[in-house]
């Protein structure tokens, strides 16, 4: 087939090919040229698809095998925390079974901490999607995306937590449970008062899921006093609240409320905020930050101080298993979760 368009044109000239044909000649030659490319592009296409399967493939495989070997180690580590629920922890409410020693307890719980931090190196490489294929109960998700709002965007949620966050939406659910009502008019009295906590925790850099703490203390009542002296928002102590500026007179039992700067919700909030990150900075650790603000950063320090890894071991759940912190404070990171998932979907748990 002559290809060459100066060549045709030299044939037409000599008479030896007529222009009819040399058209005929030309289309003949476009269409094998077409077809060449499309030949080409198919071929194209095809290999793209081929690699992009291949890939695809291997992706998958290697997303089967993490999410087994993810299956494995949370059976592993479910069994370990079945073995320490036979431990009459101080802390949590469980049947009365033979104890273990401290020393068995420590090794379990060593274990237990060592499984953990393989299935959190594991799903590091688990893309944010594949969350809902981590927890059994629906749950633990729910759990992990609230703790996603604190900055902990890998974390495990153990099942021990999972359980006691569910026991506590039951018990805040129950229309004849006092907790109940407390909820219902912390609820009540969010839309007056979370636009300004909400403020300062961002002025401060700190996740507005903070908020919370504050609802659990006081049920967002600036005059909610407690029967050890703690008043406001934040439920200060007067020591406390003195150091971060707050007034509180000596003798405030006897004066009126607004001669205490702990009822003021705007004084009081900027002081329980930077308290807050603070306990951040120093624990590092939300549920530790939170446990402190509960129980006071020197019993914190003390609990910390018993743990054998200062650096893997850091943690609150760490020292939730070994039973060292009162009960009140065990249970106070998973009241505020509680909380905040009853809060995000108030009809379904009867408010």
């Amino acid at each position: 087939m002559v290809k060459d368009p100066k060549r045709v044109q030299r044939l037409v000239s000599s008479g030896l090919l007529s222009g009819k044909d040399a058209g005929i000649l030309d289309s003949a030659s476009q269409a094998h040229q077409a077809s060449r490319k499309g030949l080409y592009f198919a071929l194209a296409i095809g290999t793209i698809g081929l690699i992009s399967v291949t890939i695809l493939g291997i992706q998958n495989f290697s997303y089967r095998t993490k999410m087994e070997k993810q299956s494995d180690l949370m059976a592993t580590i479910d069994g370990l925390e079945k073995k320490l629920e036979t431990e009459a922890s101080p802390g949590v409410d469980l049947p009365e079974k033979a104890l273990h020693s401290a020393a068995d307890k420590t090794l379990l719980v060593a274990k237990l901490r060592a499984a953990e931090r393989q299935l959190r190196q594991l799903q590091d490489g688990i893309q944010a999607k594949d969350w809902v294929n981590t927890y059994s109960n629906p749950l633990g998700l729910s759990i992990h995306r609230i703790l996603q709002q604190f900055g902990k965007q890998n974390y495990i949620v153990p099942d021990l937590f999972i359980q006691r966050v569910e026991r506590h939406i039951k018990t805040f659910s129950h229309p004849k449970n006092r907790s109940h009502g407390i909820l219902k008019a912390s609820f009540a009295r969010k839309a007056k008062y979370y636009p300004l906590i909400e403020r300062e925790l961002l002025r401060e850099n700190m996740p507005t899921a903070f908020f919370y703490v504050a609802m659990h203390e006081s049920a967002l009542d600036p005059l909610a006093i407690s029967h050890a002296g703690a008043r406001g928002l934040w439920q200060f102590m007067p020591r406390t609240a003195r150091q971060y500026g707050l007034h509180v007179p000596q003798n405030w039992r006897k004066l009126p409320a607004k001669a205490d700067e702990r009822t003021d919700p705007e004084k009081s909030t900027r002081a329980g905020v930077k308290y807050l990150k603070r306990l951040m900075v120093e624990f590092g650790d939300v549920a530790l930050a939170m446990a402190s603000y509960n129980a006071g950063e020197g019993r914190i320090r003390k609990a910390l101080r018993k743990i054998d890894d200062p650096i893997n071991d850091r943690d609150f759940w760490y020292i939730y298993r070994l039973g060292i912190l009162a009960k009140e404070t065990n249970e106070y990171v998973p009241k505020i979760i509680a909380t905040m998932i009853i809060d995000k979907n108030r009809s379904r748990y009867g408010f």
